[in-house]
């Protein structure tokens, strides 16, 4: 079961609180561990179209 939230938004200081983790076995609690920030999240590149590419490189 993870607790904190669930949505994050930019920028994030690496190493903050991001929340808890608990590992379960059944109803028992058996260990936990902090969630913390930890890095660089890379999203895929958009697919642009020609045009929009163009007027990219055209901007600088």
């Amino acid at each position: 079961m993870r607790y904190g939230e669930k949505f994050c938004y930019a920028p994030v200081v690496r190493a903050a609180a991001a929340g808890t983790v608990e590992y379960r076995l059944g109803d028992a609690v058996i260990a936990s561990d902090r969630l913390k920030y930890g890095g660089e999240v890379l999203l895929a590149q958009e697919k642009r179209g020609l045009l929009d590419r163009l007027r990219q490189r055209l901007a600088g």
